[in-house]
Parts: C-alpha cells; structure tokens; sequence
C-alpha cells in the first residue's frame, strides 16, 4: 500500500481522518473556524506536497491552482457534483476526481419535500410568529397555506434524487408526476406513473416544479425569463440541485411579482448568500445553506467512500465513483 501526504480543505465529522492516518498517509487539514477562509494561495500552500486532496464544493481547484500543484494525482470530492473543479485541465494533468455519488439520494429527496411543506405551510413566518413572542391567540385567517393533496408536481431530472422524491410525494400525497429531461426514464414512469413532457409543458402544467438536473453548461439558467413566464402565479418552486440553474434575477422578479407563489431553496448562486442579495427581502422564499446531504447515514457514507477511493488508489486498485 502506498502512502500519501493528504491535504483536507475542511473539517469532516466521523473517522474518516483517523482511519487514514492510521493507514500511514500523513494527512493536513485546513480547518476554516480557526484558520480562516481557505484562499487559492494558502490552498497552493498547504497542498504543495500533497498527492492527494480531499476537496469540498466550496473550494473553487482551477486550472490556475491546479498547474502549481506538481505532486497531485488525485482529487476526492466531498460531493456529487464537481463543477468546482476544472475538469478538463485536471484530466490534462492525468490528475484523477472522484466524487460521493449514489449515497445523498434519499437525504436530498428528504430535504426537497421538507422545504416542499416549509413554503406550503408557511412554517417559516408560523415559527417566528411563536418566537417573537407575536402569538395571542388561535387565528381563523392566520398563515393560511396550500395544500399539497393530489397536485401537479413537475420533476426538472428524473434521476436517483427526482425519482425518489416523485415515489415519496406519489405515495405521501398521492400526487400527479410530471418530468422532464434529455431522456425519458423507465422507473419515474413505472414507479409513479410519470408522465414526460418538455420542459415549457411542464412549466405551465404544474402547481409544484422541484430541480434536481445536474448543473452544466446545458443547464445553466436553464429556468430563464421565458421559463418563469410560463408558471403559475402560485407556483411552488424547489430548488435542491445548483442555484446556477435558475436565473436568480428573474427568481427574484418573479416571487417579488407573484406573492402567492413560494420557493423553497437549498442552493443559490454565489454561495454563500451575500448579505445584499436581494432575495433576502422576499417572505416567499425560503432558503436554507445547501444542507442536502446534512443527515447523519449520508456523511459517513459520503466519507466512506472517500476512504475506499483513496484505499483503492493506493493499492492501484479500481476506484469506486471515477469522475
């Protein structure tokens, strides 16, 4: 087995980094509560003698810092997605990525119907109502939300998360599913009695649209001006996937339009959300610090998976999730 010197850009909970270094690799972890934000130069610093990093979503690894790390080989992500990293110029490298595919499916799906039943029920103003010491009585016409009983829900990609969300709202409120995508998928419609339509279709069709299409060039504000023009004025909007795929300024001139419509967002562009940003004044949408994969079975097997590919790695074995 090899060994390597290992840079982590951040805390991870759980063992993973016991495990490694009692595997013989010599591991450094940047640790952003006491050291700060990670910059490009202290990352090309710290990483200079590493073969190996274990990299977040949040750490932007372009070309720029890539072609001054001489001793890297491989790239594990704390993450599905991976548009962070500057793939082409890595794999010019022969530099390898891998990610933590396949184990966020039910997390994520989880977190999309809670913010699903956050904006409908209007929990966000019903909590601080209680904390701010505002409840006097029972209100007939307080906080009156949407039902979610047999709607039209539109899924933007009918892969793993969409298609477990589609069966969760299938079964839980026996709703209609809709979904778009590339392609048309065998289980969404087997599963859920799916039925495909293009997006412009969905769009006008549905009560509830949720994302969870990968963010590539393809996707990138793939919901535009003329998509928004499309919905519903009381549409429920779920985002869990990359807030580049929505125009965030038409989002805003949407919800800022349409007060009956509600968005509930685990992602947004320029993360973290600027302390200007104008999506902060709006009641109607509710946004959370991209927790999706935030449960306990989904980290460790998001970190178990990190194990097993640098593991691999070092016995010049298969790696699991090669990006």
């Amino acid at each position: 087995m090899k060994k390597f010197n290992i840079f982590a850009t951040d805390i991870i909970q759980g063992p993973l980094y016991e495990r490694l270094k009692k595997d013989g690799h010599k591991l450094t972890v940047w640790d952003r509560r006491e050291d700060g934000p990670l910059t490009s130069e202290k990352m090309i610093e710290n990483a200079n003698d590493s073969e190996v990093i274990i990299s977040m979503l949040s750490n932007t690894i372009d070309a720029y810092i890539l072609a001054q790390l001489p001793k890297l080989k491989l790239i594990t992500q704390y993450a599905v997605g991976f548009n962070n990293i500057d793939i082409k110029y890595a794999h010019s490298k022969e530099i390898i990525i891998c990610n933590t595919p396949n184990v966020l499916t039910e997390a994520t799906a989880e977190l999309a119907m809670a913010l699903m039943l956050a904006v409908a029920r209007n929990l966000e103003a019903a909590r601080k109502n209680v904390l701010n010491k505002e409840w006097e009585t029972w209100e007939p016409s307080g906080f009156i939300g949407n039902s979610l009983f047999k709607k039209k829900h539109g899924i933007i990609g009918a892969g793993r998360i969409g298609t477990q969300l589609a069966k969760m709202c299938k079964g839980a409120f026996d709703q209609e599913i809709y979904y778009t995508g590339p392609n048309r998928k065998d289980e969404i419609e087997s599963s859920c009695n799916a039925k495909y339509l293009s997006l412009e279709e969905l769009a006008q069709e549905c009560d509830i649209i949720s994302i969870h299409c990968p963010y590539n060039e393809e996707t990138h504000k793939l919901i535009d001006k003329k998509i928004f023009a499309l919905f519903k004025n009381n549409v429920i909007l779920i985002n869990t996937a990359r807030g580049e795929i929505i125009d965030e300024e038409e989002l805003f001139s949407f919800f800022e339009k349409h007060k009956e419509a509600k968005a509930g967002l685990d992602v947004v562009c320029n993360e973290p959300l600027k302390a200007d940003s104008p999506l902060r004044k709006l009641d109607n949408v509710f946004i959370l610090p991209h927790i999706g994969s935030a449960n306990d079975e989904a980290r460790l097997n998001m970190a178990q998976l990190i194990y097993d590919n640098i593991s691999a790695f070092s016995k010049d074995e298969e790696l699991k999730t090669r990006v």
